[in-house]
């Protein structure tokens, strides 16, 4: 059982580094498999077909952004404070997860930029309506609080943050001289993204 995990691991770990570099129809399988170490008969003990294997890799990446906020003090804080200064705090983690490794960096720029409906299709069937629910209670408690306007509806505000917060990094990714993302930078200008988000650019 140990070694068949082991083998598992392995695809995942080839297939993330696949993913981060090619959209899913561009993507090979074979070179998965060669860079995994294992054979066809092993995928297939474990996935399906490359589709599967997508869809996994999609949630251990959810897992993997999870892991890195449960590591972060002040993720823990983000429950008490007001709605945008939340959204911010989120934001700014979700950032620092996006430069934390190479591989995450690409994987998440091709999951986001994903051409393929299927492909998009794919991971937000990973996803599930989990990020829908959590932005609307987000909303829902900030309205309680009168953090924000109530004329509008809450499933179309809710939608509205979900797309400020997936969005950023596919607008604003601004890459080094190495072609990695600039933290720095980015950060600098999420900053910007929020207050614009919280107070318009009326002056």
């Amino acid at each position: 059982m140990q070694k068949r995990f082991g083998k598992k691991e392995a695809l995942l770990q080839a297939a993330m580094e696949e993913f981060s570099l090619q959209y899913y129809d561009q993507a090979s399988l074979n070179t998965i498999l060669q860079h995994s170490g294992v054979g066809k008969g092993n995928f297939y003990y474990h996935f399906k077909n490359k589709e599967q294997l997508y869809e996994a890799v999609a949630v251990l990446l959810a897992q993997k952004k999870l892991q890195f906020f449960s590591a972060r003090p002040e993720a823990a804080e983000a429950e008490s404070l007001p709605l945008f200064a939340k959204f911010r705090l989120l934001g700014e983690l979700s950032e620092l997860f996006t430069c934390s490794d190479p591989v995450i960096e690409g994987l998440i720029f091709h999951i986001t930029t994903e051409p393929s409906a299927a492909a998009r299709r794919i991971s937000e069937r990973a996803l599930g309506s989990e990020s829908r629910s959590y932005f609307l209670d987000l909303v829902e408690d900030a309205r309680r609080e009168d953090q924000i306007r109530s004329d509008i509806p809450a499933d179309f505000e809710a939608e509205l943050l979900g797309f400020f917060f997936s969005s950023f990094a596919r607008a604003f990714g601004t890459v080094d001289a190495e072609g990695h993302l600039d933290t720095e930078t980015i950060l600098q200008k999420f900053s910007w993204y929020m207050d614009v988000i919280e107070r318009g650019m009326k002056a």
